[in-house]
């Protein structure tokens, strides 16, 4: 019979693009039993054998706990994926009646820093309780899957005697073959969660100074995402009735459409603002946009700067420099040879270095190795 995995998630869909297309459709290729368990949207279904099981956002934390550990108790995993701190405390309430199941923590997010570094006075209370809370969990986990090299470094104490894996945020290899663009069209996208502090007013100051522009073909700004608040979404279609023949916008999407929706842009750009939590943190959306030969404009951080061959295939920018950044996109418009050689660098540096497949068999072996213990 093979062994049973549970991934928890607190903060994600059941299909999103790291935990179900890579993580559960990996292990799910070599043999093992997956199923998905979130808290973010009511659905109960099986998509390629992998059983999704999710809920509307219980009313609070305890009620929250309580739906994972009825979920675990009715599946009986033997191994525990946890995408997010909170989602340790009911695989550890579960593993009190079934000691011989292990715990992985997924180490993406910094978790509780962003509290620290809010605007809410709340911080002050919540940061440290919460820290508190994430270094007592953490501690009895078994071990460790890292998305990025800079997280790494708050658990290294931990480290001396909990097994771990190095797991980045590599881009599934779909295909060798990239769908031509219209020639008569300079498509730029942005995608992910749009809000202040990730960069949409500096995304609006730039494309107002672009559209203004003349330019030889029509350039288009495509907007693919969720506002973080009505306020956000209040300002972007502000700004949107102004410029409407240049502006799509579309909700979040399918990881399998969103990449097709890739498909149609020549450029993409991120413009969020710098501080710790951004400074250190790869954004993963940069890894599909290489995987889909595009050319990228991003913030200037360290993240990137440390970890990737960004100025081979793109460019960091200061984000408030408008006319600067603006000067930057007007280059790729005019000269598409640029924009060609910049995007086949990047699909290159994918399928050479940064893809998944490179991945999967020595983390099927990590997971098998400490499932035989």
């Amino acid at each position: 019979m093979p062994k049973r995995i549970c991934i928890l998630t607190s903060g994600h869909f059941v299909n999103d693009d790291r935990l179900y297309y890579k993580i559960a459709q990996s292990l799910l290729k070599f043999g093992f039993d997956l199923t998905i368990i979130s808290t973010l949207q009511k659905t109960n279904f099986v998509s390629e054998s992998i059983k999704l099981i999710s809920v509307n956002r219980p009313s609070n934390k305890l009620a929250e706990k309580s739906y994972f550990q009825n979920e675990l108790e009715a599946q009986k995993p033997s191994l525990i994926i946890c995408a997010e701190v909170f989602t340790i405390w009911p695989a550890l309430e579960y593993r009190k009646n079934n000691p011989d199941c292990l715990i992985l923590y997924d180490v993406t997010e910094w978790y509780p820093e962003y509290y620290k570094y809010s605007k809410s006075y709340s911080r002050l209370i919540a940061f440290p309780l919460l820290n508190l809370f994430s270094t007592y969990v953490t501690k009895q986990v078994d071990g460790f899957l890292f998305g990025e090299q800079s997280k790494k470094q708050k658990y290294v104490s931990l480290l001396k005697t909990k097994k771990y894996f190095d797991l980045p945020y590599y881009p599934l290899l779909a295909d060798t073959h990239l769908e031509p663009k219209n020639a008569d069209e300079f498509n730029i996208l942005s995608s992910g969660i749009y809000s202040k502090q990730r960069g949409l007013q500096n995304l609006i100051n730039t494309f107002q100074i672009i559209f203004q522009m003349d330019f030889p073909k029509k350039v288009r700004a495509i907007f693919l995402g969720d506002f973080e608040s009505s306020h956000d979404e209040e300002l972007f279609f502000e700004f949107a009735k102004q410029y409407e023949e240049n502006i799509e916008y579309l909700k979040r999407a399918d990881y399998k459409v969103y990449k097709s929706i890739l498909n149609r842009s020549d450029l993409c750009i991120d413009l969020r603002n710098t501080n710790f939590l951004f400074d250190n943190s790869v954004p993963i959306k940069i890894f599909d946009y290489m995987e889909r030969g595009k050319p990228v404009i991003f913030s200037d951080l360290n993240s990137i700067r440390n970890e990737i061959e960004i100025n081979e295939f793109g460019s960091l920018v200061n984000p408030l420099n408008y006319g600067s950044v603006a000067a930057e996109i007007e280059k790729y418009i005019r000269n598409p040879e640029l924009t060609q050689k910049k995007g086949l660098k990047a699909r290159e540096l994918v399928e050479t270095k940064y893809n998944w497949v490179r991945l999967e068999k020595e983390f099927v072996n990590f997971i098998s190795n400490m499932t035989a213990d």
